[in-house]
């Protein structure tokens, strides 16, 4: 007898979870989070009316988990975003995503006065979700 009841209650519990699964999606693939990363602009002081090549970001996530083609950069005080000219890993297999310091230069709002300007990178990563992180760098004329 003891064996039926345990039998039983053996049947009700897969049942119990068979229905929690379709109840709750427990089958559903699980949902790709945002991650947080941080990154360093450079320079860390853009001076508009100095000569230069690049507008350096290096973010602290590996080069290979991120989809390289998603890549942009965005300010908020900029008109547009930006993709990279370069990317590659550096020593610690980090990305470091270069921009043409004349185009960044070229996206931005009109600056009349010494300012700060937070500058985002952000992306696809290669398991389906996305990365962001965000760096503050002085901007002034140099006149």
């Amino acid at each position: 007898m003891n064996k039926r009841i345990l039998s039983a209650c053996s049947a009700c519990a897969l049942t119990g979870l068979f229905v929690a699964t379709i109840l709750f999606g427990l089958g559903a693939a699980p949902a790709v989070a945002q991650d947080n990363v941080t990154i360093q602009v450079s320079p860390s002081t853009l001076v508009l009316a100095s000569i230069g090549d690049w507008v350096t970001v290096h973010a602290a996530i590996p080069f290979g988990a991120v989809k390289h083609e998603t890549i942009v950069l965005t300010c908020d005080r900029c008109t547009i975003s930006l993709s990279p000219g370069v990317v590659y890993a550096d020593d610690r297999g980090e990305l470091v995503a270069k921009f043409a310091r004349e185009t960044v230069k070229g996206i931005l709002e009109p600056i009349t006065a010494r300012t700060t300007v937070e500058f985002t990178l952000s992306g696809e990563k290669t398991d389906g979700g996305t990365f962001s992180g965000s760096d503050a760098i002085e901007i002034w004329l140099g006149k």
